[in-house]
């Protein structure tokens, strides 16, 4: 059979919120999910067969240190029913890979809901597939499920394969797994967990408070935490500066060389011209080491900007170099605000005479780099356009 996971769709709202009853139960409920047919039926959780467990949501948190430990409550048992209140946990987002695991105290075997946030609704994940279990680890009273079908809808550890869309679960209780492709784009998703709790111990009620701590591992490194920076790998500092769409950009490390952009799209950026916007400062000095280190390093930015934008220039920056006078000229500009008291206004383009366009970036007194963006560009070559409509003269435009 070709393994899946399928999705119940239940509403959800929180216990605190003032909300009508949804179709799922009530305020905060997530539905029902039968507590059977699942490898965790290792004869721990015999007491809950056949129940229905109704988890219900306290509140909604992110997953970090202070959220990925805390208690579960189960406020009633019937012969028919489990109800649970727990946190809803939201999982950062992941590239490649997402591991999650679940613990509880000594003697406690805690288990957890996986949710998806569907948009209007939510939808607690059940795996359908084939099992295969050790010997005498085999669910349901010991029937051999090694080639039989399992439906699991909590867990203590799952495996998402976000290449191959599968999730994989196990548990040391049952000591097998199964693996599943999921019936949602795992690249696309955005997960939550809530605990639950199966077994209190020997002699111990099932109702009452259960602690938990939830382990997550997102691209192979703890969720919410960036991996560590490999030191063979170099950094690369201008790295902001590459991204068209972005303007204002901080740029690590020391100031570097100066190095005039290349592209081979018909356009070119001279110069290095520098406005200090204070008492004393260089208004104008066109040598690069004469910027500060903050204004060297956003001139720096602004050629790596341009040649990233001009070596796919947009087609309104073509049309106006074919048909106007101006000739595809830019000069590298930027005024530095770092050591004044006035903060930068943004970057922009002006077109200084019609034979030469300025690309001003502004330093600010944080040395925060403002740079053209894509937008700027198109927004300028459209002024300049139509200030050059009549006689092919664009001088005074800008964007």
């Amino acid at each position: 059979m070709k393994n899946t996971a399928i999705l119940v769709a239940l509403s959800l709202s929180v216990l605190a919120c003032d909300s009508d009853s949804s179709e799922a139960g009530g305020d905060g409920e997530l539905g029902s999910v039968a507590l059977n047919d699942s490898t965790d039926a290792s004869g721990k959780a015999d007491a809950l067969a056949g129940r229905q467990v109704g988890p219900q949501a306290t509140e909604i948190v992110a997953y970090g240190p202070e959220t990925q430990v805390g208690k579960t409550t189960v406020t009633e048992i019937t012969e028919e029913r489990m109800s649970v209140q727990a946190p809803l946990i939201e999982l950062p987002t992941f590239q490649d890979s997402l591991q999650v695991t679940i613990s509880g105290d000594e003697g406690t075997d805690m288990r957890f809901f996986l949710v998806r946030d569907a948009g209007d609704y939510y939808e607690i994940v059940t795996v359908v597939g084939e099992g295969s279990f050790e010997d005498g680890d085999e669910p349901d009273g010991g029937d051999d499920q090694s080639a039989g079908e399992v439906e699991v809808s909590y867990f203590q550890t799952v495996n998402i394969n976000v290449e191959e869309n599968t999730i994989t679960m196990g548990s040391d209780s049952s000591g097998g797994s199964t693996t599943s492709v999921l019936a949602f784009d795992a690249s696309q998703a955005n997960l939550s967990v809530l605990g639950l709790v199966i077994n209190s111990g020997v002699g111990n009620s099932l109702v009452g408070d259960f602690a938990y701590k939830f382990d997550a591992q997102c691209d192979g490194f703890e969720c919410g935490q960036e991996a560590p920076v490999d030191p063979d790998v170099p950094v690369d500092d201008y790295a902001q500066a590459r991204d068209v769409n972005q303007e204002s950009v901080t740029i690590g490390g020391p100031a570097i060389e100066y190095s005039y952009p290349s592209v081979d799209s018909g356009f070119g950026l001279g110069g290095t011209e520098f406005w200090q916007k204070w008492s004393g400062g260089h208004n104008p000095t066109y040598s690069y080491g004469e910027g500060t280190e903050a204004g060297r390093k956003c001139m720096r930015a602004s050629a790596i900007r341009f040649e990233a934008i001009m070596a796919d220039p947009p087609e309104s920056m073509v049309t106006l170099r074919d048909e106007t006078n101006w000739s595809g000229r830019f000069f590298n500009w930027n005024d530095d605000f770092s050591e004044s008291g006035s903060s930068a206004r943004g970057a922009v383009l002006w077109a200084w005479r019609t034979g030469l366009i300025k690309w001003i970036s502004q330093t600010d007194r944080d040395g925060t780099c403002h740079l053209p963006t894509l937008e700027i560009v198109e927004r300028a070559a459209a002024a300049c356009l139509a200030r050059g409509g009549d006689d092919g003269e664009i001088e005074g435009c800008q964007g």
